[in-house]
């Protein structure tokens, strides 16, 4: 049987793995226009695909934040051909850990035993350096020796304290034991990644190459830039000699979140700021805004420019 068609039919038959041959015509496009039929996916993605199918049947709804979180919809924006605030967008960049927000039910319902024996069962164990809430898992023939998911939590408002734990930026279950068992790092800024989540057809192998088809789970870019905000303006803050060069990325993903945003999702934004102008973690936010990301010789814009000799060019001139 032949199949003629454009890169969305090549893309769907290629992950169904119909394809045995396969003769692609080559016209010249304008240098950022057009579609890639195939972006090799990141050595991580099978461990996510192993991650996410458990994690649904079990039903834990896990968001996945960070860079993964951010190159996935990365690749789905060039996929579908979104229309974004600015064109053409740099490549995401490449990650070696996967960011994870629990939902707060998992602790208040006490199913923190069920979540550790998942992980568990994919061979998980704790990270000694951050236990309960950073689990690694030894890996082969990829870049790096080790998997680790590192799981957040946003703060919880007065009425959802209840059968909650914080303890030194630590959210759990309340009681000995299953507090020792599962908890999650509680991020103040946060405070939005339950609004507006975005679900991405998401398809791949696990490293079992058992074939996955579903969604994966990531924030409203408005979430996701009041997080790497907030991560940036920690890393400005810092004094030089104390930087670690590695945080710079924070800056980058807030220019990339930026030139993502389609039209609904600028509106979206602004609806989300004002819904919430009142919260205790907005002030801060807006003022690293100003401060770090409001002209041209901003040190969040300084960074971002020592970072375009290091990737393909970056245009500022919109951003600072």
């Amino acid at each position: 049987m032949r199949v003629g068609g454009g890169v969305n039919v090549i893309q769907q038959y290629l992950r169904l793995r119909l394809v045995d041959e396969m003769h692609i015509a080559i016209s010249p496009v304008v240098l950022g226009a057009g579609e890639l039929p195939t972006r090799k996916p990141l050595w991580i993605e099978p461990y996510l695909v192993e991650l996410l199918r458990p994690m649904a049947e079990e039903g834990f709804p896990l968001i996945v934040a960070g860079g993964l979180g951010i190159y996935l919809k990365r690749r789905w924006v060039e996929q579908t051909r979104q229309q974004t605030l600015w064109t053409p967008l740099p490549d995401a960049r490449a990650t070696h850990d996967i960011d994870s927000f629990l939902a707060l039910e998992i602790f208040q319902q006490d199913r923190v035993s069920r979540f550790r024996g998942t992980l568990a069962r994919l061979g998980y164990q704790v990270h000694e350096k951050a236990r309960y809430y950073q689990f690694i898992k030894p890996v082969t023939g990829v870049p790096v020796d080790h998997v680790k998911i590192d799981l957040h939590t946003r703060l919880p408002r007065d009425d959802e304290a209840t059968q909650l734990k914080l303890q030194n930026h630590r959210l759990g279950r309340s009681g000995h034991r299953a507090f020792r068992t599962l908890h999650a790092w509680a991020t103040p800024e946060a405070f939005a990644i339950d609004e507006g989540v975005q679900e991405l057809p998401f398809a791949g192998s696990d490293p079992a190459d058992i074939r996955f088809e579903g969604v994966v789970r990531v924030p409203h870019p408005f979430a996701s830039l009041c997080m790497k905000l907030t991560a940036a303006g920690d890393y400005e803050r810092t004094p030089i000699e104390n930087r670690d060069p590695l945080q710079r990325k924070h800056a980058f993903d807030v220019f990339l979140l930026t030139a993502m945003l389609s039209e609904s999702e600028v509106s979206q934004v602004s609806a989300f700021t004002r819904q919430f102008a009142g919260h205790a973690a907005m002030p801060a936010i807006c003022n690293d805004i100003v401060r770090f990301f409001g002209a041209p010789d901003a040190p969040g814009c300084y960074t971002l420019r020592g970072l375009v000799q290091e990737r393909r060019a970056i245009d500022l001139t919109r951003f600072c």
